[in-house]
């Protein structure tokens, strides 16, 4: 039996990090360094192993001087336009990772990669190995034979092997030197003969053995015509093949340097944690290196494993002495791991205890405490005891509050990025009293102290409130709704397989594209990996053209609800038919509030089923009502505010309907004259420039032409030449700062406002003109909770606050206090900041939710 050839994988470095960049859009960390180069590298890296599994691996890079090429040409990949700086930054870093993986890389000055890697090449196949190059260069198809393949940079998994190079160019691998010699290679600025295209140079090469045979008979070419071009390119032709000859560059590398090394396990998940690249990071510790004991990756020496730095402590006595000798001393850390408490004041070490509320309340009722936490709610919430009159911080809500787009919040990484550190598994709790002490200085530095101080903190008790509260549903309601819904589904189905002509799954995307584009012959939109699109974008599109397609949509919705909320909401309630949504604060870069399970936020608000869904929610007591208080166009009036433009300052004064104020300033017709239409249209625009709308944005949503849209557009800005200043100026003071403020000093940080990619930077700009408008409409939200709440609890108000979404605040109380409640909550909403414009809410209240509308 033949033994089967160990592998050697060639990596062209400069290739692969080129793809990546272009491939992967706006990866940046939380501190706004560029990581999708670095990304689609490191994702490369980990297929290989784990699906190709190489016994032998090597990089190779470009380097910044010129080359013997460059020597012999001047013009040698001159119009090549320089890499980006966003990639540059990158190159050092992906280097770093590769020596972190103990992976050989190799450049060499006045040599290009190609020629390393057609060293190693050859090296790998006198070792008895079988060659894989990772390039999307075509010069190095040369190289294919038995031993050596090419796997396409551009198409992954595309392996050129003789059959496949003679499949694609109709040559054998050996004569691409003179396939580019006479074709030249664009990418490099190779020149080849004039007016010779891939198509001749392949014939040529099927009829002479290269290009010396091809000059040697020029009296046989088919026309004068070639004959004439090759006779004019000859010293370019020759010149041309001098060029893409790939040459062995003088390396003494023994191969056995290149075998598979474990890889240094705690610099790879230091180097990931940084680039803050977490999925990688958990899939890295289960990556096997096909390496004598390197299986799944093991952080910690077993010396190190047995040394823990949580002790154990389970006598009473020495639990209580301990809670007093931290009492003495004025701070610690805490948190809830396994139902057990996890305690630490000093540096690096903690103590883990049974939860004894009796040795606990005194403890976190200290006036005098100050107690870290990382995720101060969860601990709050699995803690189920009061934390009342210590001073409390939360390094998770600081750290985001320093870098709110960051995303993802795990307590390893946070450590990582400010100590340096890499704490063992559940040994996060050591690390806090120091993390505390960056973090602080930080949002000290930032002038974020204030906020995380004012508002953030003090809303998580009211948010772990909100959350134990839960909100109760109508379950025989929601059954009954399901049932319904289902008959009109039942309903939409015929009516779909009806204009169809025939039945088939609906949810096949496949099966439907058939259906619109084969059989009803309808255009195809656009298309994705698997073929034509049927998203939403393009089914709305196509409704235009023919009744189908709005079936399908009110299908697709219907099904979405049905699943999402109307059967799915039941699963969630507990014995008292209650759901206790997860308030994230970490959620969103703009401060907004999101939830999970359920996402409260997403129910549509005014179509007939989202009212419908809304109906399931109810007091939770008999004789209670649901309280409702919505914060009128807020973000409308943080506009006019920011902008101080006259015209939207006079119209919010007048509490005149805003929308109908912009129709008849962008229709030019009198206010009593605009129709319904015109007032959605005006909506559109007036909430559109708050987003940064752009024409092609605004006649997408409206279905209009471009033009119109930016003539409403234009109109907009000439009637409020104070919104038109305003953006202008955020995307100014973007530029200059690096960031933008909200009313009450939340920053958003955008880098990619002064980026090269013209597609980024819009996307930055439209950023910078509304994160300070939705920033500051979540910063008023989330005062009025604070201040709602703690003056409920301070006057003993019977009531409760249950959910917050968007801009509203969901209540429950007795009917006999609806009255008082509702005024106590509109003046404590309307109250928060004194803006240029009146601030108001609209309060209502009923027997559920729906009804409150």
């Amino acid at each position: 039996m033949t033994e089967k050839k160990k592998k050697l994988f060639l990596i062209d470095g400069n290739s692969y990090l080129y793809r990546s960049y272009y491939a992967i859009k706006n990866l940046r960390t939380g501190k706004g360094a560029p990581t999708n180069a670095v990304f689609g590298f490191a994702r490369l890296l980990f297929r290989i192993i784990k699906v190709y599994k190489p016994e032998y691996l090597a990089f190779t890079f470009d380097t910044k001087g010129p080359t013997f090429r460059h020597k012999a040409f001047k013009d040698y990949k001159a119009h090549r336009e320089p890499p980006p700086e966003d990639l540059i930054l990158q190159m050092p870093v992906t280097k770093d990772l590769i020596r972190a993986f103990n992976m050989p890389s190799f450049e060499l000055s006045g040599y290009e990669a190609d020629d390393i890697i057609t060293y190693l090449a050859k090296k790998g196949e006198k070792a008895g190995l079988n060659v894989i190059i990772l390039t999307g260069d075509k010069d190095l198809l040369q190289l294919v034979n038995e031993n050596v393949q090419i796997m396409s940079a551009n198409k992954e998994d595309y392996i050129y092997d003789i059959k496949k190079v003679k499949e694609k160019y109709g040559i054998a691998p050996p004569q691409m030197i003179d396939f580019l010699a006479l074709l030249g290679d664009a990418s490099d600025n190779i020149p080849g003969v004039n007016g010779i295209g891939e198509k001749t140079a392949s014939e040529l090469l099927k009829e002479f053995k290269g290009l010396d045979d091809i000059y040697a008979n020029l009296e046989k070419m088919k026309s004068d015509k070639l004959k004439e071009k090759l006779e004019k390119g000859k010293e370019d032709a020759f010149f041309s093949r001098q060029l893409a000859t790939l040459i062995e560059p003088p390396l003494e590398i023994n191969i056995e340097d290149l075998a598979m090394k474990s890889p240094d396990a705690k610099a790879v998940i230091a180097r990931l944690t940084e680039l803050e690249f977490n999925s990688l990071r958990e899939e890295f510790k289960k990556l096997d290196f096909g390496v004598s004991g390197s299986g799944e990756i093991d952080l910690f020496t077993e010396e190190e494993k047995a040394k823990s730095n949580i002790t154990k402590l389970t006598d009473k006595k020495e639990i209580k002495e301990l809670f007093e000798k931290i009492q003495k001393l004025g701070f610690a850390a805490a948190g809830i791991e396994s139902g057990n408490l996890l305690i630490s004041s000093a540096d690096k070490t903690g103590v883990s205890c049974e939860l004894d509320k009796a040795l606990t309340e005194p403890f976190f009722t200290d006036k005098h405490l100050a107690i870290t936490f990382f995720d101060y709610k969860k601990f709050l919430r699995e803690y189920d005891g009061p934390v009342q009159g210590v001073e409390v911080f939360d390094c998770m809500l600081a750290a985001y509050l320093l870098n709110p787009d960051r995303g993802s919040y795990g307590p390893a990484e946070i450590i990582f990025r400010y100590l340096s550190e890499n704490p063992a598994e559940k040994e996060e709790i050591c690390f806090l009293l120091a993390l505390k002490e960056v973090l602080k200085k930080e949002l000290a530095d930032q002038k974020l102290l204030e906020l995380f101080e004012k508002i953030e903190m003090p809303l998580v008790p009211v948010l772990a409130s909100m959350e134990k509260t839960g909100i109760k549903l109508d379950i025989p309601y929601l059954k009954k709704l399901s049932g319904d819904l289902e008959k009109t589904l039942e309903g939409l189905v015929k009516k779909i397989y009806g204009l169809a002509g025939e039945e088939f799954n609906i949810n096949s995307s496949q099966q439907l594209g058939k259906i619109l584009f084969e059989k009803l012959k309808l255009p195809v939109i656009k298309k994705n990996k698997t073929g034509a699109s049927t998203d939403v974008e393009v089914l709305e599109e196509l409704s235009a053209k023919s009744p189908l397609p709005v079936f399908l949509l009110e299908y697709r919705q219907l099904t979405k609800l049905k699943n999402t909320y109307i059967d799915a909401l039941p699963l969630l309630a507990d014995k008292e038919n209650k759901i206790h949504t997860s308030f994230d604060q970490t959620g969103t870069a703009t401060g907004r509030l999101s939830s999970l399970n359920p996402n409260i936020q997403n129910i549509p608000v005014r179509t007939e089923i989202g009212k419908e869904i809304r109906r399931a929610f109810v007091a939770s007591e008999k004789g209670w009502k649901i309280i409702s208080a919505d914060y009128s166009q807020i973000e409308l009036r943080i506009l006019a505010h920011f902008s101080g433009d006259a015209n939207l300052i006079d119209a919010f004064a007048k509490n005149e309907d805003v929308h109908i104020r912009t129709a008849a300033e962008i229709f030019k017709m009198e206010k009593e004259a605009v129709t319904g239409d015109e007032r959605r249209v005006a909506k559109t625009v007036n909430f559109g420039i708050i987003y940064g709308i752009s024409a092609f944005g605004l006649a997408k949503q409206l279905k209009i032409s471009r033009t119109e849209a930016q003539k409403y557009i234009d109109s907009y800005l000439k009637n409020y030449p104070g919104v038109d200043k305003f953006m202008k100026d955020a995307k100014e003071k973007a530029r200059k700062n690096g960031f933008i403020e909200t009313l009450l000093g939340r920053k958003r940080y955008i880098p990619d406002i002064e980026s090269n990619n013209k597609n980024t930077r819009e996307f930055a700009e439209r950023v910078a003109i509304n994160a300070p408008i939705q920033g500051s409409a979540s910063d008023i939200i989330k005062v009025a909770m604070v201040n709602l709440y703690s003056i409920m609890k301070k006057e003993e108000v019977k009531g409760r606050l249950l959910l917050q979404v968007h801009d509203e605040l969901i209540l429950e109380c007795p009917e006999k206090d609806v009255e008082l409640l509702k005024k106590l909550v509109k003046d404590t909403m309307e109250n928060v900041v004194k803006l240029k414009v009146p601030v108001k809410v609209d309060v209502n209240s009923g027997d559920n939710w729906c009804e409150c509308k």
